[in-house]
């Protein structure tokens, strides 16, 4: 007689939508299966007591870096007992002793899964510097009846050395464990059909160096307004995103404003990866993570990475103590492009912001505006050059979403360079530069395949067409596509963050009589 256990979510693939939210949750559900097998040799009755069935979603994360070691690190952990208390539940193959069959038993499980876990990450490589995973896991406990003593003699008898020096007069628990079910957690933006705005970013562009020779000087410079936008989010899927750059003088005499001149300009995204071995106080203040009683070594992640092992026995170094942490960047604009940007004319975008308004009252453009497309590699994984510092020792570069993570922090920023000139005295052959540099914060994450969803319409139809009546009435109607037959809307649509259910203001509240414009209810 064998027993087993089989854990079937309804989806292996969790979308959360949004920025990280410490007071959302999510549901996972499903069942586990327990199947009881008769032995093809002893065809009887068998019976078993189920004492425990707990399910559980675990997520962690490992870091394996030359310098720290190996670090692993428990990110969550929800519990939930599957099996009745008070009765007992008894699995059992009776009147299916001879048929060979397996009988079959599915326990549901509904859990909530927080709503700021970080998303998995998707390299399958096992050499990689960072893992990020979450499973599902069961564990179920049975012992068998047959095996309880029913005299009253062994209760009087009953005890804790009567049992270790007896022990087949007394049942010892059985437990199986099923084979732990990945999970993937996919942090993503909710579409909505409608274009993505913008995030729009005042620049500063007074500088705190000294005047020098050769350089515009810093009252000059000052004088130049810079205003700055990036979408709020970009689709990993995409390979480009709109830039916005507009640019005017502010209080900049007229003579000087014919003089400066914007040559060209330059852009970059960068990507910053942060390693830690310890979480930092901010994220730890921010998200509800386990305690350090229910962190390695105290307790054990349940899925250890393929090198613990040898860095537990030292062959791969030692973990180091306290909290070490170090970085890298790179740009991800693809391989050749340098993101300099030339405009067309002469530069002397700014030359007519000194001059006085029109006669005819019309206000004047004053603003200079660029709008670039920024290109970036997403697929592309770019390897370390033969030059570079052996430090750089996560490996690949690997285009990445921006995201938060325990151990690991992912962060973009659109790096700008203005190239700007100035004529002194007017003589364009004597010349002196400036560079306006400038960093925007820009995310990239990954978007819902899930359709928006359509919102019900009121329409007027007449009621002649039912048979009861001829007088019109309003009904609701939709056009939903099938795809919806089988799709909620997401928690966030029906609730509230703390989890209120959202009521529609806009309804006419509630009344015993009914006015002129009360729907009707006809019977058919």
């Amino acid at each position: 007689m064998s027993i087993s256990l089989e854990i079937v979510p309804i989806t292996r693939r969790l979308e959360l939508e949004g920025e990280p939210d410490g007071s959302s949750a999510y549901s996972l559900s499903g069942h586990v299966s327990v199947t009881l097998r008769s032995s093809k040799l002893r065809r009887k009755t068998v019976r078993y007591l189920l004492q425990s069935l707990v399910v559980a979603f675990d997520g962690q994360t490992e870091l394996v870096t030359p310098d720290a070691g190996y670090t692993p690190y428990r990110i969550c952990s929800v519990t939930k007992e599957l099996a009745p208390q008070n009765p007992v539940f008894e699995l059992n193959n009776e009147s299916l002793e001879d048929s060979g069959k397996p009988c079959v038993w599915n326990v549901i499980f509904d859990l909530a899964i927080p709503g700021w876990l970080p998303s998995s990450t998707s390299e399958d490589n096992e050499n990689a510097p960072i893992t990020i995973r979450y499973a599902l896991h069961a564990t179920a406990t049975f012992v068998s009846p047959e095996q309880v003593p029913s005299t009253s003699c062994f209760t009087c008898f009953a005890s804790p050395v009567t049992s270790l020096f007896f022990p087949s007069l007394f049942p010892s628990p059985r437990t199986v464990r099923a084979k732990w079910c990945d999970v993937e957690i996919a942090r993503v933006m909710a579409p909505n059909g409608s274009p993505i705005p913008f995030v729009a970013y005042t620049i500063d562009s007074d500088l705190s160096d000294e005047d020098t020779p050769g350089k515009i000087p810093s009252d000059i410079l000052s004088k130049i307004a810079i205003t700055a936008s990036v979408p709020e989010y970009v689709d990993m899927e995409s390979n480009s995103f709109e830039l916005r750059l507009r640019m005017r003088t502010c209080g900049l005499e007229p003579l000087h404003c014919k003089r400066l001149r914007l040559t060209e300009f330059i852009v970059d995204v960068q990507q910053l990866e942060k390693y830690r071995t310890k979480p930092s106080d901010t994220y730890l203040a921010r998200f509800s993570l386990p305690p350090e009683s229910s962190q390695p070594p105290n307790q054990s992640l349940l899925i250890s990475h393929p090198l613990q092992s040898l860095f537990t026995i030292g062959m791969l170094g030692t973990c180091a103590a306290g909290c070490l942490s170090t970085e890298r960047s790179f740009s991800i604009l693809p391989k050749g492009e340098s993101g300099a940007y030339q405009l067309a004319g002469d530069g002397y975008i700014f030359a007519t912001d000194g001059d006085p308004e029109p006669e005819d009252g019309l206000s004047k453009p004053t603003w200079y505006a660029v709008d670039p497309m920024v290109y970036v590699s997403p697929k592309a994984r770019m390897a370390r050059q033969k030059m570079e510092p052996l430090r750089d020792w996560a490996g690949d570069r690997v285009f990445r979403e921006t995201g938060l993570s325990p151990l690991f922090t992912v962060r973009h920023e659109v790096r700008v360079t203005l190239f700007c000139t100035y004529d002194i005295e007017g003589d364009p052959s004597n010349r002196v530069a400036a560079r306006l540099k400038f960093t925007l914060p820009i995310l990239f994450t990954h978007v819902s395949k899930r359709p928006p969803v359509p919102e019900l319409g009121l329409i007027l139809l007449p009621r002649s067409d039912f048979p009861c009546s001829n007088e019109p009435s309003t009904t609701t109607t939709s056009s939903i596509s099938p795809y919806y037959a089988h799709n909620l809307p997401a928690y966030s649509q029906l609730f509230e963050p703390n989890g209120d259910r959202k009521i529609d203001y806009s309804l006419p509240s509630y009344s015993q009589h009914l006015g002129s414009n009360a729907i009707e209810l006809s019977t058919f």
